[in-house]
């Protein structure tokens, strides 16, 4: 399919069919990379398993709750995608927000456990790896419902500036994404936070 579509850059397209070509080839990317994240995820559970390796039950509570959000943005994604949905899109950075400091405060949570001898270097590699790989799977969610947004932007004489709409975000300029944040935030960092 990426092979069609490049064929379709060396044609004379419209304004409109070149955004639509760059944001399906940009997604075409994103979810590709979701998926080398999610093998790479796979590869990890198997080492260890061979290794005969485990995680503390903390750190195992840890890994599901932030699998849980991460499936979460993936759903989301994935319906805002095929439905072409611009306000599902706007759900997704909130999750990412927040998927992004359970990654911090597990890694930090994982060393103190490692200082503390809670754990073993090959299970505490392990869960390094996994927590990075599932908040680059986040970064790709995102990234994926900014190029819904963008390819459904209906002002025309106004051209959509992901990097603009994303600072405004981080701003908190937003209060729509300050209160899809904090349910997140309840839903899935807290539980992790007791």
């Amino acid at each position: 399919m990426e092979n069609y579509i490049l064929k379709l850059t060396s044609e004379s397209l419209t304004v409109e069919e070149n955004k639509a070509v760059s944001g399906l080839l940009h997604a075409i990317n994103d979810f590709e990379r979701m998926g080398d994240y999610s093998e790479n995820i796979i590869e990890a559970t198997e080492n260890m398993a061979e290794e005969k390796l485990s995680f503390t039950p903390s750190a195992r509570k840890e890994l599901l709750t932030m699998a849980d959000a991460v499936d979460k943005a993936i759903d989301i994604t994935c319906t805002c995608y095929k439905n072409s949905d611009v306000a599902l899109a706007r759900k997704v950075e909130p999750i990412e927000e927040v998927i992004d400091m359970m990654k911090e405060t597990l890694k930090a949570r994982h060393i103190t456990r490692l200082k503390d001898g809670q754990c073993n270097v090959q299970s505490g590699i392990a869960f390094l790896d996994i927590i990075n790989n599932f908040e680059r799977i986040g970064d790709h969610c995102s990234s994926v419902a900014v190029t819904v947004m963008h390819l459904n932007d209906k002002e025309k004489s106004v051209e959509f500036d992901p990097h603009e709409y994303l600072d405004e975000l981080h701003r908190g300029g937003d209060a729509e994404f300050r209160n899809d944040f904090e349910n997140y935030r309840k839903t899935y960092f807290e539980k992790i936070a007791e």
